[in-house]
C-alpha cells in the first residue's frame, strides 16, 4: 500500500462504553422495556449509548429516515427510474399506482398503493437513487411502503411514524443481535423477511398498538 485516505464516517458511530451490552436480544426484551416506559424513548436511548448522538439528535436522524423516505417513494412513483441493469423496467410502481387511483387493481384498499410504493422504492435503489436501507437496500421498499401507506389511510402524525420506526428499528436490532438480515448470510428471504417483520410491527405500532401486539405481528 503505497497511500491511504482516511474519510470520516457521515454519522457519528463511536461506541463511547466500550462494554455496553445490547439490551434488545428478543422480542421480549422490547416487550418488557415497553411495560414502564416509552418503548420509542428508550430505542433512542439505546443508539444515542451505541453511537455517542444525544437521543434528541438520534431521533433528528430517524426524522430524516423519514423525509427520505417520503422523497424515495416520490421519485419512485414518478415513473421516470432508470434502472441501471436487470429486467426492472422502472415504471411498474408508477404504473400500479396509477391503476389503484383509477380504482382498477383487483384487490382494494391499501394494498395496491403499497405494493406500488414498494416496487417504486426498488426501483428508485436500482437506479442508484436515495433510499433507506431498512434494513437492507434490496429490501428498502417493504418499510416505507406499508408505513407511509399506514399513515396515509389513517391520517397521522410523522411524530407517530417515528415512533413506529423505533419500534421497526427495535426489531432489526433483535434480528440483528440473533439472527441475520444479511442477504449474503440469508438470501434474499433474509432481507425482505426481515424488513416485512419490521414493516408489520411498524403498522401494529402506528394502528396503536402495543408493543406486545407489535412483536406478535413481527413474528
Amino acid at each position: 500500500v503505497l497511500d491511504a485516505l482516511v474519510i470520516e464516517p457521515l454519522s457519528g458511530f463511536a461506541n463511547r462504553n466500550p462494554l455496553f451490552v445490547p439490551g434488545f436480544n428478543t422480542l421480549a426484551d422490547l416487550v418488557t422495556c415497553s411495560e414502564t416506559r416509552s418503548i420509542a424513548e428508550a430505542l433512542a436511548e439505546h443508539e444515542a449509548n451505541r453511537s455517542g448522538l444525544s437521543p434528541g439528535s438520534v431521533r433528528d436522524e430517524m426524522a430524516r429516515n423519514l423525509q427520505v423516505m417520503y422523497e424515495s417513494v416520490a421519485e419512485g412513483l414518478s415513473g421516470e427510474c432508470k434502472p441501471l441493469a436487470g429486467f426492472i423496467p422502472g415504471d411498474d410502481g408508477h404504473r400500479l399506482f396509477e391503476r389503484h387511483l383509477a380504482g382498477s387493481t383487483l384487490s382494494g384498499g391499501i394494498l395496491p398503493a403499497a405494493i406500488a410504493r414498494s416496487l417504486a422504492v426498488g426501483e428508485l435503489n436500482s437506479a442508484m437513487g436515495r433510499i433507506v436501507a431498512a434494513p437492507t437496500a434490496g429490501s428498502s421498499g417493504v418499510l416505507p411502503a406499508v408505513l407511509l401507506s399506514v399513515g396515509e389511510k389513517l391520517g397521522l402524525s410523522d411524530d407517530v411514524l417515528l415512533d413506529a420506526l423505533f419500534v421497526a428499528a427495535g426489531v432489526g436490532l433483535v434480528i440483528a443481535n440473533t439472527a441475520s438480515f444479511s442477504g449474503a448470510v440469508g438470501g434474499c428471504q433474509g432481507e425482505v423477511g426481515s424488513a416485512s417483520a419490521m414493516a408489520a410491527s411498524a403498522a401494529v405500532y402506528a394502528y396503536g398498538g402495543s408493543m406486545l401486539e407489535a412483536a406478535h405481528a413481527a413474528a
